[in-house]
């Protein structure tokens, strides 16, 4: 049997070279075909890399200046309330002294300058401040002057419906007002005093972000 095989081999010599060489082109084209397949998908896989990366890439660099965009108009904001807060500890030192003024109707009056009439004042202007840039506020701050704020207007809300009822007359407003304020500087002094040692933490801390120690 196994002579047999060989005799026809040999019997058809030259179309057993030509079946062996078709079969073997066949065979390098198959392989070809292959690697060239597998060649183009890891080539694709290349790109495909390459693209994540850059849009990757593209966004940490979108992100870093929007970050640094904010960082540079919290610290103006900040710089803001630090004048503010210069300003009351300058204006405290006057604290007894007598202010001329004008009021609302044209009348002058004489008043004298207290602890909470010059802590009001740089509150109001603090509020405004901070609600003007809540996005650049800390959570800790916002919720400090909300608490303070309700209390605020708390005291203010009466005294304003009694005006607009007639119960308190042009002449005794700005008594009533000053009475409001007393009571809600003495009544909040604790949690005035927590609002401002937090801001000048949040100024701290930004100061040895940008290597000011």
């Amino acid at each position: 049997m196994r002579m047999t095989g060989i005799k026809y081999v040999i019997e058809h010599y030259p179309a057993v070279i030509a079946i062996l060489g078709t079969l073997s082109g066949l065979v390098s084209v198959l392989l070809g075909a292959i690697i060239s397949a597998n060649g183009n998908k890891i080539k694709q896989k290349e790109l495909q890399l390459t693209e994540q990366q850059f849009i990757s890439d593209k966004k940490h660099q979108i992100s870093k200046e929007k970050y640094q965009k904010l960082f540079k108009e919290r610290i103006e904001v900040y710089k803001q309330i630090f004048i503010e807060l210069k300003k009351l500890s300058k204006n405290l030192r006057v604290v007894g002294n007598a202010l001329y003024r004008v009021d609302q109707f044209g009348c002058d009056r004489t008043e004298v300058i207290t602890t909470e009439k010059v802590n009001v004042k740089t509150l109001q202007t603090l509020f405004k401040l901070i609600e003007d840039n809540s996005f650049l506020i800390s959570e800790k701050t916002l919720e400090l002057v909300k608490g303070l704020e309700d209390f605020y207007w708390k005291y203010r809300a009466e005294t304003d419906s009694l005006y607009d009822v007639g119960a308190i007359g042009p002449d005794d407003i700005d008594d009533a007002i000053e009475s409001d304020h007393k009571k809600f500087y003495e009544e909040q002094v604790n949690r005035i005093k927590e609002f401002y040692i937090q801001i000048e933490q949040e100024i701290s801390s930004m100061k040895k972000d940008m290597g000011f120690n």
